[in-house]
């Protein structure tokens, strides 16, 4: 089993979702697609979760985000739609995958989420969700969301907003951590 290893699933998140899982046990639910949670803060359980914890990613490349899912027993989504890269159809792409990611919340409804920044726009579509149902959000964020030059630049201080709002930010160095701490949200490499 896989160890959740981010720190906003504690003992009483565990228990919540393991009285929910015992609830729907015997319930006409199909199984399929559930996931088994491991928290060693609890020890090891058997109960299965109806709602998965989510790596959500707009990339063309999906390794990384199925990469961390996997370690940790969730599920990875990464929507490029249409595979357009042309800058002037960018906006298109990303309506097409912001309904595809509304969907996908609506139908699964996962207990946290993982969601890669840039582009800042999935967090900052996923962020009502998880403040509306108490799902931790964890951003990670790639060197050049933190940029002050190019196309992402202009996106710091929404980027610096969500951090603050998210259970941690997943950074590649201690500077970037010192970035985000600055911002007052908190990094973790």
């Amino acid at each position: 089993s896989a160890q959740v290893w981010f720190p906003s699933i504690s003992r009483d998140w565990a228990r919540r979702h393991a009285r929910a899982a015992r609830r729907h046990r015997n319930s006409a639910h199909r199984l399929e697609g559930r996931l088994p949670v491991r928290d060693e803060t609890v020890g090891t359980s058997t109960q299965l979760m109806s709602r998965p914890v989510v790596f959500l990613a707009w990339s063309s490349v999906a390794g990384r985000s199925q990469e961390i899912a996997a370690a940790i027993g969730g599920e990875s989504r990464c929507y490029y739609d249409l595979r357009i890269a042309r800058r002037a159809l960018v906006p298109v792409r990303y309506f097409l995958s912001a309904l595809r990611t509304v969907g996908y919340l609506a139908v699964r409804r996962p207990t946290a989420l993982i969601v890669t920044n840039p582009p800042v726009f999935v967090s900052l579509l996923v962020y009502p969700y998880a403040a509306l149902t108490g799902a931790p959000l964890l951003l990670d964020s790639h060197p050049d969301a933190f940029r002050t030059d190019g196309p992402h630049a202009r996106f710091l201080r929404l980027h610096a907003w969500l951090a603050r709002r998210a259970v941690a930010t997943l950074v590649t160095t201690d500077e970037l951590v010192a970035q985000v701490e600055a911002w007052g949200g908190t990094g973790v490499v």
